[in-house]
């Protein structure tokens, strides 16, 4: 397969039956007006532009994250008390409600989560209520593009990473990216 795409690359030749083509080359005209709509189209495709925090927002909640984990703010009705939620988190799922009542979230995870270091608390703003939770990625390495399968995604490709640390990166990594430094100080 990969010498076939290597073929059509270099523009040679293919049997097609007993006819040969020659493959069209590529069009490297100038953009077009149309290009641009293309293109806007495609990464609507892949979803919307991340907030702020790297996440995205819905019609019940909001949620950030870092590669570590995943913070969702859940719009709880006025007066609310901890006593009245249902919260459930399972590596793969999450539901959140009241008790006795239809569910306001309940579907599977974007991806697996540690429920031994998640753990969700109660903002109280007045008699308004929000419920935060903070779910720990299990691999912290990718980012999400939804906290809900089948919710609105965002475009992870535009996801604007948090500044790290040296220290914080594994030793390989770390001295792939000094050696990069020093080579580009050499400069």
């Amino acid at each position: 397969m990969k010498e076939q795409e290597a073929k059509k690359k270099a523009g040679a030749t293919e049997k097609k039956g007993d006819d040969e083509k020659m493959d069209e080359p590529k069009d490297e005209s100038p953009k077009k007006e149309g290009d641009d709509e293309e293109k806007k189209e495609d990464e609507a495709d892949k979803g919307a532009k991340p907030n702020s925090g790297n996440g995205g927002e819905t019609d019940k909640y909001k949620w950030t994250q870092t590669l570590e984990e995943v913070t969702v703010f859940v719009w709880l009705p006025d007066g609310v008390s901890s006593k009245q939620l249902d919260v459930q988190f399972k590596a793969q799922h999450l539901k959140i409600g009241l008790k006795g009542q239809t569910p306001l979230i309940d579907g599977a995870l974007h991806k697996k989560i540690k429920t031994g270091d998640s753990l969700w608390t109660l903002e109280a703003d007045g008699a308004k209520r929000t419920l935060q939770l903070t779910l720990s990625k299990v691999d912290a390495m990718n980012w999400w593009s939804s906290v809900i399968e089948g919710d609105a995604k965002i475009n992870t490709q535009k996801v604007e990473p948090e500044s790290s640390k040296l220290s914080d990166l594994d030793d390989g990594t770390r001295s792939t990216v000094e050696k990069m430094m020093f080579d580009n100080q050499q400069k």
